[in-house]
């Protein structure tokens, strides 16, 4: 064998190996970006914060109403029951229970939050709750399971809460 076969043998080998590790780094990848991908943890997570709700007034949506122009407001004479409504109308969510809530009462001066109640709500009437507040408060609702956005949350109340 001359030496110029020889290098060539030898250069062959090396391009086989080179490809042979380039094919074992992309399965690589290729395998790990599939275990990401499947990761039973990020099915779990994705399902966090899919259904999206609204506060409703008796049978309208709180932001559908003619004074609730600048945010979400309800008048202190207001005798009606507050609930909320899942906002995309479908099959698939036709079956879910009437989602639950709790409230707080937020002092606008200060920022803070206390508890309405240790009660968990599927409807509240609006006299109940407001006859709670002072002057310079308003209704947060919390959403007691995370499959819900409540995009808007909080109730001005007209006249002072």
């Amino acid at each position: 064998m001359t030496f110029g076969v020889i290098i060539n043998s030898i250069k062959y080998h090396i391009m086989k190996i080179l490809q042979i590790t380039i094919a074992c780094i992309l399965l690589s990848i290729s395998s790990k970006a599939q275990t990401l991908f499947n990761d039973p943890y990020r099915a779990v997570v994705s399902t966090d914060y899919t259904v999206e709700l609204a506060i409703k007034y008796e049978d309208k949506l709180l932001s559908d109403m003619p004074w609730s122009q600048s945010g979400l407001m309800l008048g202190m004479q207001m005798y009606g029951q507050i609930s909320l409504q899942i906002v995309e109308d479908s099959e698939r969510l036709s079956a879910i229970d009437a989602p639950t809530f709790q409230i707080a009462i937020k002092d606008n001066k200060t920022g803070t939050l206390r508890l309405y109640s240790d009660k968990v709500y599927t409807d509240i009437k609006a006299d109940d709750l407001v006859s709670q507040c002072k002057d310079g408060e308003s209704v947060i609702i919390l959403t007691t399971d995370r499959k819900y956005v409540l995009k808007q949350n909080q109730i001005e109340l007209l006249l002072g809460c």
